[in-house]
């Protein structure tokens, strides 16, 4: 049996530390790459539900409704809140940290969304949930719009 040669175990031991650390450092940017089609997902679907309440829902008539089906990766969860009081909810499905209860109140949020890469408040202009009814929704729910005269409303189908 033929002995390795030393440049052929320094070239096995480079090659595993460059291994190791693409491994180490690729990692990061591997997960980017996926949180941003994720992240694009979920954009499309805040989107589409932005444009039922604002631009199909709202300027009909009272009673008007619409279903939207969400559509997103399986880590993405959508929560429509009451932005003055963002309290958890009896289904326990929105039990946001204090922190972010603050932040809610301070920016007006009626919509918070956990994303791949962390969680962020938007603001849906119509949309009213009632303070007893905050709840959260993901890829599959189906979601009911309704004009309820002076804004709009949403619950979870189901």
């Amino acid at each position: 049996m033929k002995a390795m040669s030393v440049g052929m175990v320094f070239a096995l031991i480079f090659t595993v530390i460059v291994i190791f650390f693409v491994l180490l450092f690729g990692s990061g940017i591997i997960n980017n790459i996926f949180c941003f089609g994720n992240n694009a997902q979920m954009k499309k679907s805040l989107e589409d539900i932005q444009d039922i309440v604002e631009n199909r829902i709202y300027p009909k008539s009272q009673g008007s409704s619409e279903t939207y089906k969400l559509n997103v990766p399986g880590d993405i969860k959508f929560c429509f809140i009451n932005p003055s009081n963002p309290e958890d909810n009896l289904a326990g499905d929105w039990v946001p940290e204090r922190i972010y209860q603050n932040l809610i109140k301070e920016h007006g949020y009626n919509v918070w969304i956990y994303m791949c890469g962390g969680q962020k408040g938007y603001t849906i202009k119509h949309l009213f949930i009632s303070p007893d009814k905050n709840f959260c929704a993901k890829s599959g729910d189906t979601l009911y719009i309704e004009n309820q005269g002076p804004h709009v409303s949403i619950e979870k189908m189901g």
